[in-house]
């Protein structure tokens, strides 16, 4: 996000459309190959207690990843092959085969991230993310302004980062890794929880990356470009999501069965999309002027995007946070129903709308099918595990909060600003009781 201006410098949309092209199947790959191994990691890692335990499920995931980690070098092969789909040109071969290789890089760190997280070791957790994020900082500088690299610039940090990842988590995890530590019987019962989410995972990359082909398809790497600066945008709420839900999955799992669970969840989940609300609302409302700041005079038109993208990134975290009655009752299918309803709406919608709208049409049909998304999941998550989340008031305050981003974006920086503050008040009043619930609860820990 703060390298924006960088970026548009000295990218131009095109070069920026052919990187986010490439990134997009190497991000439908990658979750393919880990075959949602990682949401077994987390389902299964407390169901008995002790080191030997916790070691049989590391060393089960760790050797399957270790081994599907070979595919994507393999792929390298028929990187030419690739390029020729995606472009229709092999010109850009040098860019898959590296991104390839950064998802082979990525599979191998997996295991170690995931043990450190359902460890609760988030210091350790924290401190490698930021040093990777900063060396990544660091190397798009030096690749896109000083070498000036182009489209392979983003490509071949990210492959160094991930890289240096295995590095750092191999010198961090205390782990014993050993092919006798290999469980059958425990992997059979992972793969099978996880079997149900891997058509889940082409749901999801349909859902949340195909409209990026599309647009390739109907208007150009250019229209990708502007569409991918949306997207950047969405890192500012997607980086908080993913902080939070990596230290409340390993909370939620350990405490759904106590007493006063449902009761810390509904004050968690309502807490957060007051946050995040706050956030996609700010970005929204003063999208316009954020953009001309931050990007040169080609990418001006993606202010445009900021209320479906940033709201449907809002839609997604709620689909995370309320979802987690299907996890804990291990009905991994439902998540599927829900993933799979939401991308077919998507796909259809991208049919219909994409030639006429172009990036604007995209942004809109991924925001309706992650609220689509997250009302089926919503539903069977609540018939699962009951949890008053107080979703009625949720989705009213979403749909007003979204409303006036649209209706109030092109309008003078003062009236946003007036705007802005009249309904941070109304929106705290409403949430008024659970704050103060919270901030009781606090201050009894203390």
């Amino acid at each position: 996000f703060f390298l924006l201006p960088l970026y548009t410098e000295y990218l131009s949309p095109s070069e920026l459309g052919i990187s986010d092209t490439i990134t997009s199947f190497t991000s439908f790959l990658f979750p393919l190959l880990v075959m949602a191994f990682d949401s077994a990691f987390s389902a299964f890692f407390y169901e008995e207690d002790g080191k030997e335990y916790t070691n049989r499920v590391f060393n089960t995931v760790f050797f399957f990843l270790l081994i599907q980690g070979i595919i994507p070098i393999i792929m390298t092969f028929g990187s030419g092959i690739i390029s020729r789909i995606l472009f229709g040109t092999s010109e850009y071969s040098t860019g898959v085969m590296v991104a390839l290789l950064s998802v082979s890089t990525n599979l191998w760190y997996l295991s170690f991230a995931l043990l450190t997280r359902m460890e609760n070791r988030m210091r350790t957790f924290a401190l490698i993310n930021i040093f990777s994020s900063t060396t990544m900082i660091f190397l798009n500088i030096l690749f896109v302004s000083v070498l000036k690299w182009g489209y392979m610039a983003l490509l071949t940090s990210s492959c160094i980062v991930n890289a240096l990842q295995i590095i750092l988590y191999l010198a961090t995890c205390k782990v014993t890794i050993r092919r006798s530590y290999i469980d059958k019987p425990l992997f059979k019962k992972m793969f099978k929880y996880a079997v149900p989410l891997i058509p889940m995972t082409v749901s999801t990359w349909i859902l949340n990356m195909s409209d990026r082909y599309m647009l390739l398809y109907f208007s150009g790497e250019a229209e990708v470009g502007i569409y991918g600066i949306g997207g950047r945008f969405i890192t500012v709420l997607s980086v908080v999501i993913s902080g939070i839900s990596t230290a409340y999955t390993s909370f939620a799992f350990k405490s759904h069965r106590d007493e006063n669970a449902k009761e810390m969840f509904s004050d968690v989940v309502n807490i957060l999309f007051v946050f995040l609300a706050g956030i996609c609302t700010t970005v929204a409302l003063f999208g316009k002027e954020i953009i001309h700041i931050m990007t040169s005079s080609e990418y001006h038109s993606s202010y445009l995007l900021l209320p479906p993208m940033m709201f449907s990134q809002l839609a997604y975290a709620l689909y995370t946070f309320t979802g987690y009655g299907i996890a804990f009752k291990k009905k991994p299918q439902y998540y599927f129903y829900s993933v799979t309803a939401g991308a077919v709406v998507n796909v259809i919608l991208n049919v219909l709308l994409l030639p006429e709208m172009g990036a604007v049409g995209a942004a809109l049909t991924t925001l309706i099918g992650t609220v689509l998304m997250l009302g089926i999941s919503y539903y069977y998550s609540n018939k699962l595990y009951p949890c008053n989340y107080g979703i009625i008031k949720i989705g009213f305050v979403f749909v007003s909060l979204y409303a006036t981003t649209v209706i109030f974006r092109e309008t003078v920086l003062i009236v946003k600003i007036g705007i802005w503050c009249v309904v941070a008040i109304v929106t705290l009043v409403l949430y008024s009781r659970t704050i103060r619930s919270v901030i009781v609860s606090l201050k009894n820990q203390q």
